[in-house]
């Protein structure tokens, strides 16, 4: 979706060049129940373009600025939920996403596992808030396509990244779907545990 924030990768006067594509967040509709306000988040995943890593964002008090880093792997074993619980459910998908061949041909094993927990941690997120995630809605699968192509941007030449969102797509939100309820099933739908101050 082109939005007043897209920036396509032209040339740059500072020397971002090397950033790949950024492509504008989807944005919520007028009228939607989480357009204005978004919940407090106690957990914040994203996939750290720069090391092409699965990272959480943890409140913590004892931080300078509130927030803990941590890989996800760590964040989501703070939760109950074991790193081969998600590489076991990243298998399974694998085994009946379409286009599967050419998925492998296009991303590195390393690099889709690191794409596929961050989407799951995000799922589990989700689950937090009191909610399961909602992938009818158009804009949950609008901001959900921009996960892979954002993610790895860096990584595939500058004709991929679309194409790659797109094959992606199916594992993205399988994987929200997974860790939502993964999430469930571990018992943590009243929320994180507080991060531990040291």
């Amino acid at each position: 979706m082109a939005g007043p924030v897209d920036h396509a990768n032209p040339p740059s006067l500072v020397g971002n060049d090397v950033m790949g594509p950024r492509s504008a967040a989807c944005l919520a509709p007028a009228g939607d129940p989480w357009g204005s306000v978004l919940p407090a988040m106690r957990a914040v995943p994203y996939f750290c373009w720069w090391e092409q890593l699965a990272v959480v964002y943890l409140r913590d008090p004892a931080s300078p600025d509130g927030w803990r880093r941590v890989p996800a792997e760590e964040a989501l074993l703070e939760r109950g939920i074991g790193r081969e619980r998600v590489v076991a459910s990243l298998r399974t998908a694998l085994e009946s996403v379409p286009h599967r061949e050419l998925i492998h041909d296009r991303v590195s094993d390393v690099l889709l596992a690191e794409v596929w927990t961050t989407a799951y941690a995000l799922g589990v997120v989700t689950r937090d808030l009191g909610g399961f995630p909602d992938l009818a809605r158009p804009a949950a699968r609008e901001a959900l396509s921009t996960l892979a192509p954002g993610a790895l941007r860096r990584v595939v030449p500058v004709r991929w990244p679309a194409t790659v969102g797109e094959l992606l797509y199916p594992l993205v939100a399988a994987a929200v779907l997974g860790g939502a309820a993964d999430a469930e099933a571990a018992g943590s739908g009243a929320g994180p545990a507080e991060p531990s101050s040291t």
